[in-house]
C-alpha cells in the first residue's frame, strides 16, 4: 500500500515548483496525490512452456584447404499455460479482458505465433599455406524470451493491482481518511473479467513477434617466427524487433490521469504491452597474439575494440524506453 504526497496540492498552478514543505503540508490535510494497493488472489503464479526445435548441419570438407560446415535450425514457441488453463490478454479493440481457456475463450487467446522460425548457419575455414587460415561464419538465431515472462505472470488476475492519480498535478486521488478501495478477487469463469478502476496489467499482442539475432565473423590467422600465432578478426551482431515492456496507458507531463490514452475506457494504470521494438548493434575487431606451450609456458595477449548502440529504448534490451511517447 502506497500513498504519495507530491506537494501539488499545496502548490500554485504557475508558482513556484514543489517542494519537500508542500509534500508535508500535503500528508497533514490527508490529500495523497495517487495512490496504490496490491493483492495476491491466488496461492501460486504457475507458469508453463513448451519449446520445440529441429536441427541439421552437415560438414563437408572440399579439399584439404577448405572446410565448409552448414545448418539449418527451425524452432516452435507455442503460447504458454497456466498449471489449470490459459495465460490472459487485453483486447485491445473490444476492450475487453481475457482469461485463456475460462468460458468461450480459446486456450491460446487467439495469440499468433511464428511456426516459420528457421535459423540458418554457414562457417567455413579456408587455408591457402600452411601457416595462414582465414576463416568466417554466420548465424541467425530466434530470441528466446518466454513470451509470459515479462511481468505477465504477475499480472492482473493473477495479482490484483490498484492505482489512482489525480485528474492533474494538483488534485487529489483521493483522502488519507477514506483509504484505498478494498480489492476483490475476480470471478474468471466466464473468460471475460472487467478491469476494476485503476488496474495495472501486462499483455502480449495478439499478433507476438518474437525477435531475432545475426551474427557473423571474419578472421585472419597466421603463424609468425618462433612458434607465435597472430589473429585478427572482425566481429558483429545485429538484434532485430527485440522485446520491449511498453506502457502504452502513458500520461503527458502535468496532465494526469485524463491525459491518458486509454482514459476514456476507464483504464488508469499502466497497460504494458511486450512490443518488438528494440534494436541494437555491435562491432568490434578482436585481435590476439599467443605463443605456444615451449619449455612448459605459454604466452597470450589480446585487445578488443568494440562499439555498441541500441536504438530504442534502453541502454540493456530489456526495459522500458526512457521517454513513453512515441
Amino acid at each position: 500500500t502506497t500513498f504519495s504526497f507530491t506537494g501539488g496540492l499545496t502548490s500554485l498552478n504557475g508558482g513556484p515548483s514543489s517542494n519537500q514543505f508542500n509534500s508535508y503540508a500535503d500528508f497533514l490535510l490527508g490529500l495523497p496525490q495517487n495512490y496504490s494497493n496490491a493483492v495476491q488472489t491466488v496461492p501460486w503464479a504457475t507458469l508453463r512452456t513448451w519449446e520445440y526445435s529441429l536441427y541439421v548441419r552437415d560438414q563437408w570438407q572440399v579439399s584439404r584447404k577448405l572446410t565448409l560446415n552448414y545448418g539449418l535450425r527451425w524452432e516452435y514457441y507455442p503460447v504458454p499455460t497456466r498449471v489449470d488453463r490459459g495465460i490472459e490478454r487485453y483486447n485491445f479493440a473490444t476492450n475487453q479482458y481475457l482469461i485463456c481457456g475460462e468460458g468461450s475463450t480459446p486456450t491460446d487467446c487467439g495469440i499468433a505465433v511464428s511456426k516459420r522460425l528457421f535459423s540458418p548457419r554457414a562457417g567455413l575455414a579456408y587455408r591457402p599455406t600452411e601457416n595462414f587460415a582465414v576463416r568466417a561464419g554466420y548465424s541467425l538465431a530466434p530470441e528466446q524470451i518466454n513470451m509470459a515472462r515479462d511481468s505477465l505472470n504477475t499480472s492482473y488476475p493473477m495479482i490484483a493491482t490498484f492505482s489512482k492519480t489525480g485528474a492533474n498535478s494538483y488534485t487529489a486521488a483521493g483522502t488519507l481518511s477514506a483509504g484505498i478501495p478494498t480489492l476483490a478477487v475476480p470471478d474468471i469463469s466466464s473468460g471475460i473479467v472487467p478491469l476494476p478502476a485503476g488496474a495495472s496489467f501486462t499483455t502480449d499482442p495478439q499478433n507476438f513477434i518474437r525477435g531475432y539475432v545475426q551474427s557473423w565473423n571474419f578472421t585472419l590467422q597466421k603463424t609468425i617466427a618462433k612458434g607465435w600465432i597472430a589473429q585478427a578478426g572482425y566481429v558483429g551482431t545485429h538484434t532485430i524487433h527485440q522485446h520491449t515492456r511498453y506502457n502504452v496507458n502513458y500520461g503527458l507531463p502535468g496532465g494526469g490521469a485524463a491525459s491518458q490514452p486509454f482514459f476514456p475506457m476507464g483504464i488508469t494504470g499502466a497497460i504494458t504491452v511486450v512490443e518488438p521494438l528494440e534494436t541494437m548493434h555491435y562491432n568490434s575487431l578482436q585481435t590476439s597474439i599467443q605463443r605456444r606451450f615451449a619449455k612448459g609456458f605459454s604466452v597470450q595477449a589480446a585487445y578488443t575494440r568494440s562499439k555498441w548502440l541500441g536504438l530504442c529504448c534502453d541502454d540493456s534490451g530489456d526495459s522500458q524506453p526512457s521517454i513513453p511517447i512515441p
